[in-house]
């Protein structure tokens, strides 16, 4: 995960502009990586963030869904506040 949070962090503006794209592997059967899993069903279906934001906002997607983008947000501003490694002391 934290390789993964790294390229985020490191390509976040060709990730916005939709040049990059990212995969995730999950383990199941897990109820997070269910959702993360319908996250990306969304993701794979609109052509930049704000579309795939609105989808996942829309009625038809679960609210638990909802919870694990917010939940997933989280954890990617947390790890934009880290230092990167080659800083520490």
């Amino acid at each position: 995960m934290v390789d993964y949070l790294q390229v985020i962090s490191e390509h976040g503006a060709e990730l916005d502009a939709g040049s990059w794209r990212l995969g995730l592997a999950l383990e199941a059967p897990h109820t997070p990586d269910d959702e993360t899993s319908k996250l990306a069903y969304f993701a794979r279906r609109q052509p930049d963030s704000r579309l795939f934001r609105a989808a996942v906002s829309a009625p038809r997607c679960h609210g638990k869904v909802r919870t694990q983008l917010g939940n997933i947000d989280e954890i990617v501003a947390a790890a934009h506040a880290v230092p990167a490694p080659d800083t520490f002391p």
